[in-house]
Order: C-alpha cells, then sequence, then structure tokens
C-alpha cells in the first residue's frame, strides 16, 4: 500500500510521464495482484503502474539501469542486496526505515517511513524533480557499494544469520 498510495499522491501533484514498475512476487503471490490491481485502479494510476513478477538477471539489470530512483520496503531484511543492486545500477534509491536498511544504506538512500505515503511522495518529488540531487543520490550510491565487497556482505549476513539463530 505504501508504494502504491505514495507514488499516486506524487502522480496527482507531479503529473509527467514517470511509471512505476513493479518487480517480484507482487505478481506472484497469490491474491496479492489481484489486490494490488483494485488499489492500482482505486487510485487511478493504472495507466503509470507496470507489474512484471520475477525477472531474469539481466531483464532486471535493464531496468535497473533505466531507473531514476528505485523504492526498496523491506521491513525485516538484513542485508538488503536490492538496495546494493540498485546502487551498482546508478539508480537513487528511496528505502524504509526497518531491518538493516538504513545501516547498510547509510547517507546512500533517501530513507522515510514505511506506513508514511506522503513521506514517499516527497522523496519521489525530491529525486525526480531535482536531477542534480538525484545525481548527488546516485553518486553516494556508488561510493556506498565500493565499502561493499562479496566478502563483507556474505561475513554480514552470516552475523545476521547467527543473531537470528542464537548461534
Amino acid at each position: 500500500d505504501l508504494v502504491l498510495e505514495g507514488f499516486a499522491r506524487f502522480h496527482r501533484e507531479v503529473p509527467d510521464d514517470v511509471a512505476l514498475v513493479f518487480t517480484g512476487a507482487i505478481a506472484n503471490a497469490q491474491g496479492a495482484f489481484d489486490r494490488a490491481q483494485r488499489k492500482i485502479g482505486m487510485l487511478g494510476i493504472r495507466d503509470r503502474v507496470v507489474t512484471t513478477g520475477f525477472l531474469a538477471e539481466k531483464a532486471l539489470q535493464v531496468i535497473l539501469e533505466n531507473a531514476e530512483a528505485v523504492i526498496v520496503t523491506s521491513f525485516y531484511e538484513g542485508f538488503p542486496q536490492s538496495m546494493v543492486e540498485a546502487f551498482a545500477a546508478g539508480a537513487a534509491v528511496i528505502a524504509t526505515d526497518r531491518g538493516g536498511i538504513p545501516e547498510v544504506a547509510g547517507e546512500a538512500a533517501v530513507i522515510i517511513d514505511p506506513y508514511d505515503p506522503t513521506a514517499l511522495a516527497e522523496a519521489l518529488k525530491r529525486l525526480l524533480g531535482n536531477d542534480v540531487e538525484r545525481e548527488l543520490y546516485v553518486e553516494k550510491g556508488y561510493e556506498r557499494i565500493r565499502e561493499f565487497t562479496s566478502q563483507r556482505a556474505a561475513q554480514e549476513t552470516l552475523a545476521v544469520y547467527r543473531t537470528v539463530l542464537k548461534v
């Protein structure tokens, strides 16, 4: 709901040619797709939302490389790989303030409350309405991923598992 409502608010205030592209589970989860489609219709953004489902790695890479912003909405993710992939692809990132996201994002993403669609709309306006600021976040994203090596990601993921499993 956050993404759809936030995008609808953004779209009402800044009507332009921006589209929202949903990738991943929403198109495959039983009932979730139908609920999302009803919500999209209610919000009047059907012509601005594309739902792809899960994509091959190359197709996802093309979408990320052409995105002006990526929204990462996880509540519990320890290491948000999708955010790191967005940084690497050169997209500005808007992310929630839950789980390990803020720690991994550092200063490289606009951080929002996952229950506040107005905050998402404002973040979209901030990044999509200001090329200089968006590029600043893209550069911060590139800087941030340089701090993460495969080894570090593996170590941090292992640490999360150890914490969860109390090993």
